[in-house]
């Protein structure tokens, strides 16, 4: 849904939950997931400087983006110790 919004990929892929206020319907893009030469896919700063910024988000994204954060929480009850933790971003 977030495409439908004119994000990029690189943008929605290097979104973090403490980037979303679903409760103020927006959200700041900080980084964006990058592809570095002999290291793979990073999160990195994204590749254009005006996406960056607080962005508002349409009613049914905030609903979707509600349910996968719900199910996101009960998937990670079920992994426990093996959920894998948060990638770091030298920027933060």
């Amino acid at each position: 849904m977030l495409f439908l919004q004119g994000w990029r990929v690189n943008e929605v892929l290097g979104l973090a939950w403490q980037d979303v206020d679903l409760d103020a319907g927006v959200t700041t893009v900080r980084r964006g997931a990058v592809y570095v030469d002999g290291v793979g896919v990073t999160l990195g700063p994204g590749n254009d400087e005006g996406a960056e910024g607080v962005h508002y988000l349409a009613p049914s994204v905030i609903e979707l983006l509600r349910r996968r954060r719900c199910d996101q929480n009960h998937e990670r009850e079920v992994a426990g110790p093996a959920w894998p933790g948060p990638i770091a971003y030298e920027g933060e």
